[in-house]
């Protein structure tokens, strides 16, 4: 695969910088009339040091939304996690700014203190089998 994996947790890394570019003038839309806003624009990730090691996610067998190439979001998920079915609506949002770009990949992740997470995921892995993605 050549393409970029993004890996999706459960848990997430949240920055505490606000450290932001130098504000960009922003063309208003066409209904505000051509005026202009002052928005400020976050600033750019750094490329990954020389020497960090990139771990490559094995995707064979796992559900797959999208048609991109470029990145490939790994989602590990818990049929029973209401955490985890709040990133829905934003993977759907991602695929529809970036169809040519972004693929989706669906990994179980059954938490062991949901009781039924490893039966359902179990569940889905047959439904998958017998049916496909």
């Amino acid at each position: 695969m050549t393409g970029r994996v993004l890996l999706l947790a459960l848990l997430f890394s949240c920055s505490t910088s606000t450290e932001v570019a130098e504000p960009v003038d922003v063309a208003a839309s066409e209904s505000a009339g051509g005026e202009t806003a002052n928005v400020p624009q976050v600033a750019a990730f750094e490329p990954a040091p020389e020497g960090v090691e990139r771990y490559r996610v094995p995707l064979d067998g796992a559900p797959l939304k999208g048609d991109g190439t470029l990145v490939t979001v790994v989602v590990f998920s818990d049929f029973q996690c209401p955490f985890c079915s709040r990133i829905v609506p934003t993977l759907d949002r991602l695929l529809e700014t970036y169809p040519s770009e972004l693929r989706i990949a669906f990994r179980h992740y059954p938490l062991p203190f949901h009781r039924d997470a490893e039966p359902a995921a179990v569940a889905a892995l047959e439904v998958q089998q017998q049916l496909g993605d």
